[in-house]
């Protein structure tokens, strides 16, 4: 049994991140579900770097914050989930509140 943790996660996500990428789906899927106590916000345009292309890649800002019954594996998961999509993570706070 999980307890209830209190997670922060900051960063920023390539636009295009989750394409070919079915683990950060079901990471969005569950951020995205009506019972689950932990949200992605999107907080709007990061940087822009070039890409390998001769483009540009856009960024987007997120945080993932709130509290719920997930194990502390649950948060490692996230992170490598979205690092391996090409996310950066700048911040991630975990912590559980019945310990």
């Amino acid at each position: 049994m999980a307890n209830v943790k209190r997670i922060h996660i900051e960063g920023e996500a390539p636009f295009n991140f989750y394409g070919g990428h079915p683990e950060v789906e079901k990471v969005l899927a569950q951020l995205n579900h009506p019972v689950m106590g932990i949200r992605i916000i999107w907080l709007g345009r990061g940087k822009v770097v070039p890409n390998e292309h001769g483009g540009r890649t856009s960024y987007e800002r997120f945080i993932i914050q709130g509290e719920e019954a997930v194990r502390w594996e649950w948060a490692d998961w996230v992170e490598k989930t979205f690092k391996d999509a090409g996310a950066e993570i700048t911040q991630k706070d975990v912590i559980d509140l019945e310990a």
